[in-house]
């Protein structure tokens, strides 16, 4: 499920139950025993003005969060018709499409100027080679040295002078495995005026498990099954997440799976959902693979596995086998379901 939809359902669950109490608290000390002995026939009438106006007003403000509760419920009703394990992908979800894009963030500088520090990517698996960047706009430096630090013990790994390109600076390390965890690189520039000091953060990982190969892919009800086929060095749980794309490279879904592996050879299963695949008999792609053995304690770092592939074609599969059945939420979902459409009435 869309994680920002499930914490707009607990944060407007718990507002709204408030905002439901509070006009019944202010209203109340109005027909409290106390104050109706201290009423006159004349000052009925008006009281029993104000009393209206007051449950008028609340019913007014409760109108807007009714009307946010439904539109709520009818997101999350189509949210859990489609299984989150196989989630629609297209052209327009950059962050599905490209997941280890490092997003770089201008310094802004004096008289409009600005410096752009950012690595390649924002993780990289060992032994890929890491290439930095440093783009300089409005001003220029004579030199630039990198510093890349371990964030977790404050070691100091490399310091190497960056080499000048046409837009600032550049340079690429070769990776280490001990280089393992996230990482600061730090560039000291040296220029006509004042030494500038810049700073960005990064991941290192040493993989834990590596992608093998794709089986063929067979029907199970609703499902197109992609066996993965992978070795882990390290047993724990697993996520793997990848994309599926048609035969002209067109974005289809985002696929999930997790499981408990033990060490040396396993299988994963992606599974394809019948309302998410084009009605075709040619092959399909799997790709951008996000392989991760998830944290097993506080305290333990999430560790990543790669592939040995960037990309795999599936054989031709024939959607004929497919169970047309539309996608049955679980017993949790339905319950947020029940309870937003009951808060929407």
């Amino acid at each position: 499920m869309n994680k920002a939809l499930l914490l707009a359902v607990g944060t407007l669950s718990c507002l709204l139950l408030a905002w439901w109490l509070w006009p019944t608290a202010a209203i109340a000390p109005q027909v409290s025993a106390t104050t109706a002995t201290s009423l006159t026939e004349q000052s009925l009438p008006a009281t029993e003005q104000q009393a209206g106006s007051l449950v008028t007003s609340s019913e007014t403000r409760q109108q807007p969060i009714q009307h946010q509760m439904q539109w709520l419920a009818s997101a999350y009703a189509s949210e859990i018709s489609i299984p989150a394990y196989s989630r629609p992908l297209t052209p327009d979800d950059s962050q599905l499409l490209a997941p280890n894009r490092f997003i770089a963030q201008p310094v802004p500088l004096k008289h409009g100027a600005s410096a752009s520090l950012f690595p390649s990517q924002y993780r990289f698996l060992y032994p890929e080679p890491i290439e930095i960047q440093l783009h300089l706009q409005g001003f220029s430096a004579q030199t630039a040295t990198l510093r890349l630090r371990h964030e977790w013990t404050g070691e100091l790994l490399i310091e190497q002078v960056m080499q000048p390109t046409h837009h600032g600076f550049r340079l690429q390390l070769a990776n280490q495995q001990n280089w393992d965890g996230p990482v600061t690189a730090e560039v000291q520039l040296q220029t006509g005026s004042e030494p500038l000091l810049l700073r960005t953060g990064f991941e290192i990982s040493a993989p834990v498990a590596q992608i093998t190969g794709i089986a063929n892919s067979y029907g199970e009800g609703a499902d197109m099954v992609i066996p993965v086929q992978l070795n882990a060095e390290l047993a724990g749980h697993y996520r793997l997440r990848a994309n599926l794309f048609d035969a002209k490279r067109q974005p289809i879904a985002v696929l999930t799976a997790r499981a408990a592996l033990q060490s040396g050879s396993n299988t994963l299963l992606l599974r394809a959902h019948r309302s998410v695949l084009p009605d075709t008999n040619e092959s399909f792609w799997l790709t951008t693979f996000q392989l991760e053995r998830l944290s097993p304690a506080p305290g333990e770092p999430t560790r990543y596995g790669d592939s040995t592939e960037p990309e795999y074609q599936l054989e031709p599969f024939s959607l004929h086998q497919l169970s047309n059945a539309p996608y049955q939420p679980d017993e949790q979902e339905q319950q947020r379901l029940r309870l937003l459409q009951q808060l929407a009435q």
